[in-house]
């Protein structure tokens, strides 16, 4: 079944991250993340991404985990990174940051909702907050592409979509994948088949 699919993926050091991005997705990623680097800092795991983005704070747990662990994170979009999606993609190790030949990569200013209801005084708290978090992203974004910010906020002023070469060009991703041999030899992945592994976590 699909589980056990998963499951064979991750005890090759392959982690699928796909869906809308809430906090049970981005937490399980996170855990398996750890688990992996736990298991080994050294060897390269690989981040499959096919996401239409969601929650800002959920992927950012998982972009701050990417860039802190000492294990290098090779990022894969097949099907589509959008919004925070796109960010993850971007926060792979350069040079180790595919795209499918058909995926699409969209940025754009991250939404802002408020659930409940909001009382007069922290209308501008709120505000504030939204302003922040469109800095946070165009500012990852920066870093990962090597665009300066302004740019990047420029690019993002509207839904901004890309094809596998646009999303190169504008420094999201690195190559534009030609085999999934070709992605999983680069990370290693075959030599994670010859060992014995750990149960990882579900």
């Amino acid at each position: 079944n699909w589980e056990d699919l998963e499951q064979r993926l991750l005890a090759r050091r392959v982690v699928l991250f796909t869906g809308h991005i809430e906090d049970a997705n981005a937490n399980l990623a996170v855990l398996r993340l750890l688990f992996l680097e736990l298991q080994d800092p050294h060897k390269p795991v690989v981040l499959l991404i096919n996401t239409g983005g969601g929650q800002l704070y959920g992927g950012f747990a998982v972009y701050d985990t990417i860039r802190l662990l000492t294990a290098p994170v090779h990022t894969v979009c097949i099907g589509r990174a959008e919004s925070m999606a796109a960010i993850l993609l971007a926060a792979g190790v350069p040079g180790h940051r595919y795209v499918a030949p058909n995926c699409r990569v969209m940025i754009h200013q991250p939404s802002w909702t408020v659930d409940g209801k909001l009382h007069a005084a922290d209308v501008s708290v709120e505000a504030a907050e939204s302003l922040a978090a469109k800095v946070r992203f165009a500012r990852a974004l920066a870093e990962c592409t090597g665009q300066a910010e302004a740019d990047v906020q420029k690019a993002m002023e509207h839904d901004n979509y890309m094809s596998a070469e646009e999303a190169v060009v504008f420094g999201v991703a690195d190559r534009i994948a030609s085999s999934l041999s070709e992605l999983f030899a680069d990370a290693h992945v075959v030599d994670c088949l010859r060992g014995q592994h750990v149960a990882p976590p579900r």
